[in-house]
């Protein structure tokens, strides 16, 4: 009797100790998580930030859009992949295409040219028709 008595009550403890270790282990990766998070995603905007568009103008070549631009990295960090993205609006203001291009390896102070081609679709050489643009960089 004093046996079972003795590992129900070892049982107990066991129980105890590995549901506190579960709770105290689970607080801190949610906690850490949370924290991480807000350091990654708060670091990356300010990084998309410091990728500016410095020039950019519009051409048309045979029939399709093309946009030339130079994009500078103004932060002391490189960008391993940059994305620059291209709205194209008509003349209200509503949205009716969009196209991008990447940059590799963009160092700190450093200017790259870029080009993105803007076509209705594969097959075609024709853009959507539109009369402005917005570039937006992103990338890490």
């Amino acid at each position: 009797m004093n046996f079972i008595k003795t590992l129900l009550k070892n049982i107990g403890h066991g129980m105890s100790i590995g549901i506190g270790a579960g709770l105290t282990a689970g607080v801190i990766v949610t906690f850490l998580t949370l924290y991480l998070q807000d350091i990654i995603f708060d670091t990356r905007e300010e990084k998309v930030l410091m990728a500016k568009i410095t020039e950019d103008r519009e051409v048309i070549r045979n029939g399709t859009t093309v946009i030339l631009g130079k994009v500078t990295n103004t932060s002391d960090e490189a960008f391993r992949s940059l994305s620059i993205d291209a709205d194209l609006f008509d003349e209200n203001g509503t949205f009716v295409e969009k196209c991008h291009t990447y940059v590799a390896d963009l160092y700190p102070e450093k200017s790259e040219n870029f080009k993105i081609t803007c076509k209705k679709n594969c097959d075609s050489n024709k853009t959507v028709e539109h009369s402005s643009y917005k570039l937006m960089p992103s990338g890490f």
